[in-house]
């Protein structure tokens, strides 16, 4: 039987990671849809801020993991709103756990804490796309307690918490990456990846 109740996952590791990689310059079709736009085609990754939305088509430039996560998404069944906000236990990012079906669409939700450079945020974004990732990979997840079982069953459990060791992989990429760039254009400040997710029915 599937768990249910609140539930909220944050990294499990007291790591912090340590980025470093490459710059990769490829033409990517718009990927953000802030709010008030009237764009009817994009991205299904709809980014609600203006501010988040620059620092996302940079990371998308300089990061190739980040952008698979992108790709991966757009590919999906799956809309991702994501947007500022402040999440359990101090954690830089979050997805909700009051997965919804709209249509042919299967909606989740993810919010980022407002108070990080750039880099850190792409990072804090891509740790919760792979999450949105391993959730739309799995066609029979149409609800919130079966997004609930699903971690359940791929990820490792500290009491009412759960993180992936997949996350935390493409956290360390995303980082390694984009510090590649720092280093011919600035510095760039170390990330604590933690994360969240947690169910919230009335969000």
């Amino acid at each position: 039987m599937a768990p249910t109740g609140r539930w909220t996952y944050t990294a499990m590791t007291a790591v912090v990671l340590l980025m470093c990689g490459v710059t990769v310059t490829r033409t990517h079709p718009p990927m953000t849809r802030t709010a008030g736009s009237d764009e009817s085609q994009g991205s299904r990754v709809r980014i609600l801020s203006p501010q988040m939305a620059h620092a996302v088509r940079d990371g998308i430039s300089r990061s190739p993991t980040f952008r698979r996560l992108v790709d991966a998404i757009d590919a999906s069944d799956g809309i991702v709103y994501v947007e500022y906000g402040v999440c359990r236990n101090g954690a830089r990012g979050c997805l909700l756990g009051s997965l919804r079906v709209a249509g042919p669409s299967r909606i989740l939700r993810v919010l980022i804490q407002k108070t990080q450079l750039e880099d850190e945020l792409v990072v804090s974004l891509g740790h919760e796309l792979q999450h949105a990732v391993e959730v739309l990979s799995e066609p029979s997840v149409t609800t919130s307690a079966e997004m609930m079982w699903l971690f359940e069953t791929i990820g490792i459990r500290s009491g009412d918490s759960f993180e992936t060791s997949e996350a935390v992989r493409v956290s360390d990429e995303i980082h390694r990456e984009l510090a590649a760039t720092a280093r011919r254009g600035g510095g760039t400040r170390v990330v604590d990846a933690c994360a969240e997710v947690r169910d919230d029915s009335n969000y």
